[in-house]
């Protein structure tokens, strides 16, 4: 009954107990690291019909990389189109 009329409480209590467990959890050596980056790569490879899921669940979480990657599109249309447009007109005036 304490519990229920006193969640922050609770909360608090939960997050300073659990907070230095996470953090632990969260310390890899340079040497773990690499094997998880092992795996990982023989996961893909041997299943990569998972990259592309785990792409696409990437990009809907962060459409900031597609909004980014569309600008740079965009900007690298926009110079091809000024250097094409100039070798028209330099071939132009060479005639």
């Amino acid at each position: 009954m304490f519990f229920i009329k006193h969640p922050l409480l609770v909360l608090t209590v939960f997050v300073t107990l659990t907070a230095p467990a996470l953090s632990q959890a969260a310390e890899f050596t340079a040497e773990q690291k690499t094997e998880i980056g092992k795996i990982a790569e023989d996961y893909f490879t041997a299943h990569p019909e998972k990259m592309g899921e785990a792409i696409s669940i990437y990009l809907a979480n962060h459409p900031e990389f597609l909004v980014a990657a569309s600008e740079n599109l965009r900007q690298s249309q926009q110079a091809a189109s000024q250097k094409m447009k100039e070798m028209q007109d330099a071939a132009k005036k060479a005639q």
